[in-house]
């Protein structure tokens, strides 16, 4: 494989690398390159083989290396590889790649043997082409004058066609020879008609169709003779086959524009000679051997020549801008000046100057024409110049496509958004085709597209998980709004510093997923710390953003190793737990250790409270004042009371449920570990609840607080515990506001406010896509915190071990 076949290689796959190399090379156009930051970019169109769409092709080349590629064509978007790119690069590999290897000359040499040899290479069955030739010819009758069309048709030899056209057209149809003399006979196996001859014939056959003919000639009407002139738009033959006349744009007649005083005289030179309308429109006029094609404009003033019988015209100095802008513009090519005008420039096409300038809302542009010598602004008012006002409104065409509008002295670009496209875009492009300058603010504006963002977050010594955010180059306190603008699908952002920042890079849009994920602000702040474990699960798997620092790391640490710390368990324990039941209890111990907050939701049966008991000796052991209180319902305090004493007899307790009074001084008076109590007596004790420190707080059938609305909630969330625990044997699958509520009660602030938490995890009748992954990010938050074991799995099995996965069903 050689060297530029091995370049090519690397930026097309070798499929369409083999399309390519059979690509026709002539549907390839090559329109020029330019030089940008030492890269060169190649242009082409190329026609498509299957219809007549043309694609853009472009080739980026750095060091003799291929950078970049690009085509128009639905393929390349999805594979970026395509055989219109692979053509252009093979037939132009030599403008591309200069590579002299051996290897290369031999194929450069074998592919110009091979061009040679179509060319030159003589076929003995190669067919010829026949001469079809229509004629203009005026027809003159007592009743009529009317040009008409004849037809020659042969090779060394012509005949007329129309009066042998329609069983011509026959023998052509079924593919037979036809005799039209003794020097010519249409074969079909040697001959072969181009394919404007056929589109003449299809325009004999329409004429034929609509009306009988047996003559030599068709008569035309004015949609017959501009049909059969958008078949030959260049030449055609008038009265014979010998006499060729060209079809030129542009008036018969002259124009010669004088000055006397302040009084300017038009004269119409010509018009006393005869023009011959070849459509009655005259939007074609034969005159002195040459076709004259009239645009509209250029109808309307011929015919208001002929009709009003002018042969001069005259106007004030005072109303040449306005001939300037009316007549002069349907005339200017067949102008002709005299002596006394000599002062005013001819318009010819102009050179072209660009000005751009930058202000606070808006860019703006003030182009300028340059006609030999004399420099004019788009918007002046000169008179001594004859413009060239078509060239000039192509030029404004080009800025228009941008969005700029025009003003009274400049164009204005002041949608934000086409202004960002253009300073990033669009002014390189329209450099490529007019020379362009611009302001000193302008061109020290600069569009952002590669902006380093950095997140930091990190637990300090106060225990609370700080974050902040910074882009290079971008104020701290400018990020709100750029993530906001983000959010609001904007594409450019202004800094105060001037420069345009592109919203659409892919670290802020990381960046602005992660503070919408995790309700961040992006001017910084601080979160609840027990969301760092999500946040680090994030950082592994999702944002590669996120930094964090070694007291974030230090945190993370310490929870894993407090899930694989191995806790002892004396032999009475042992006996008494089941294997999941000491899973459980180690979970709980975790989680309390790392200041988080749990929910041990196992199936009723499993023994919730026993592994609540074991919990509570656990903390016990490492501080023997540690207080603990257990909500329940009513009709649960006393079963509390009877686990205890079952499993635990040791353990100073206290169940408040008797009357007011006598509870109240219980309650001041006791000094013992574990405070168990109801729901509705928390309420009217609340104020002595709200002034003991609790190490642990448990509350039972934890949806009791699942309305978040209550007062019954808000009572139990007001308690202060370092830890808190809930205990439910329902699954928490048939209210998300109820799975918000617990933990809110075992982490406030966790899954945010009840507001925001509701928009962002409504859930819908049909689980879209959207809400499956809102649900699966929602499950990965909170998989740390509950703990639940089915009877199925821990009960009928009974395994050695159960690993501390997670079952949860929303």
């Amino acid at each position: 494989m050689d060297e530029v076949t091995q370049k090519i290689l690397q930026v097309v796959n070798k499929s369409d690398y083999v399309k390519g190399m059979n690509y026709n090379e002539d549907a390839i156009d090559y329109t020029g390159n330019a030089t940008v930051n030492g890269q060169k970019r190649f242009q082409f169109l190329i026609r498509s083989e299957s219809s007549y769409q043309k694609y853009m092709v472009q080739v980026v080349v750095r060091n003799n290396k291929i950078t970049d590629t690009y085509c128009s064509c639905p393929q390349f978007a999805n594979t970026d590889s395509c055989k219109h790119v692979a053509a252009c690069l093979i037939c132009y590999s030599e403008k591309l790649i200069n590579v002299n290897s051996e290897a290369s000359i031999k194929q450069k040499t074998i592919s110009l043997f091979q061009k040679f040899q179509k060319e030159f290479e003589v076929d003995e069955g190669k067919k010829e082409e026949i001469f079809v030739i229509p004629i203009i010819t005026k027809e003159t009758s007592y009743y009529y004058d009317a040009l008409s069309l004849k037809v020659k048709i042969g090779q060394d030899k012509l005949y007329s066609l129309i009066g042998k056209y329609n069983s011509f057209r026959e023998a052509l149809q079924n593919n037979e020879s036809y005799y039209f003399g003794s020097n010519f006979t249409y074969d079909p196996k040697k001959h072969y008609f181009s394919e404007q001859s056929l589109s003449l014939f299809r325009l004999i056959d329409s004429i034929v169709y609509r009306r009988y003919n047996s003559g030599n000639s068709l008569i035309l009407n004015d949609i017959s003779m501009k049909e059969l002139f958008q078949i030959y738009p260049d030449h055609i033959c008038m009265d014979d086959e010998k006499k060729v006349v060209k079809i030129v744009s542009g008036l018969p007649l002259q124009f010669q524009l004088s000055k006397e005083d302040t009084i300017y005289h038009l004269k119409v030179v010509g018009k006393e000679e005869e023009l011959t309308f070849i459509t009655e429109d005259m939007e074609y006029v034969y005159y002195h051997d040459t076709i004259y094609h009239l645009n509209k404009k250029q109808r309307f003033l011929l015919e208001e020549i002929i009709e009003n019988d002018m042969n001069e015209l005259e106007f004030l100095e005072s109303e040449f801008l306005t001939f300037q802008k009316t007549l002069l513009r349907v005339m200017k090519d067949s102008l002709v000046l005299d002596e006394t005008v000599k002062d005013i420039v001819i318009a010819t096409k102009p050179d072209v100057k660009l000005y751009f300038d930058l202000n606070e809302e808006d860019i703006t542009c003030n182009p300028k024409f340059l006609y030999q010598g004399n420099e004019v602004s788009y918007f002046d008012t000169v008179t001594n110049v004859i413009r060239d006002l078509e060239y000039e409104e192509e030029v404004v065409r080009e800025l228009l496509k941008y969005g700029f509008q025009q003003g009274k002295k400049e164009f204005v670009l002041l949608d934000f958004d086409l202004l960002c496209e253009f300073l990033d875009t669009g002014l390189e492009e329209i450099s490529e085709k007019y020379p362009v300058y611009t302001s000193e603010k302008l061109k020290n504006t600069n569009v952002l597209k590669k902006t380093p963002v950095g997140s930091h977050f990190t637990i300090g010594t106060d225990q609370i998980l700080h974050y902040d955010f910074e882009l290079n180059g971008v104020e701290n306190n400018e990020l709100e709004s750029i993530l906001e603008s983000i959010r609001n699908k904007k594409k450019y952002y202004r800094l105060k510093n001037g420069n345009i920042l592109s919203l659409e890079q892919k670290e802020l849009q990381e960046l602005n997923d992660l503070t919408t994920e995790m309700e961040l602000s992006g001017s910084g702040g601080t979160i609840p710390k027990f969301r760092a474990l999500y946040l680090d699960s994030l950082k592994e798997n999702k944002y590669g953003i996120i930094q964090t620092d070694s007291l974030f790391q230090e945190f993370i640490e310490n929870f894993k190793n407090f899930q694989n710390q191995d806790i002892t368990f004396t032999k009475e324990e042992k006996k008494l737990l089941r294997d999941y039941q000491i899973d459980g209890v180690k979970w709980m111990y975790t989680v309390c250790k790392c200041g988080f907050g749990g929910i041990l939701a196992d199936e009723m049966g499993l023994g919730k409270s026993l592994q609540t008991i074991c919990f509570f000796q656990k903390l016990l052991k490492e501080d023997k004042n540690s207080k603990f209180l257990i909500v329940c319902p009513t009709s649960l305090s006393y079963n509390w009371e009877n686990e205890i004493l079952k499993f635990a007899p040791n353990l100073s307790y206290e169940v408040f449920a008797s009357g007011r009074n006598e509870r109240r001084k219980k309650l001041e008076l006791f000094q013992g570990n574990i405070y168990i109590t109801s729901y509705g007596l928390l309420r009217e004790d609340l104020e002595i609840y709200q002034n003991i420190g609790f190490k642990v707080f448990v509350i039972d059938e934890a949806q009791n607080i699942k309305n978040p609305k209550t007062g019954l909630a808000h009572a139990v969330k007001s308690i202060t515990s370092e830890t808190k625990m809930a205990l439910t044997g329902t699954p928490i699958e048939n209210s998300i506001v109820e799975l918000w509520s617990i933990f809110d009660f075992i982490m406030p602030g966790f899954l945010s406010n009840l507001t925001r938490f509701q928009q962002k995890y409504r859930v819908k009748e049909d689980f879209d896509e959207e809400t499956n992954q809102l649900l699966s990010n929602l499950k990965a938050q909170i998989k740390p915190f509950i703990l639940r074991r089915k009877k199925k799995d821990v009960i009928q099995d009974l395994p050695d071990k159960i690993e501390n996965n997670i079952y949860i069903d929303l």
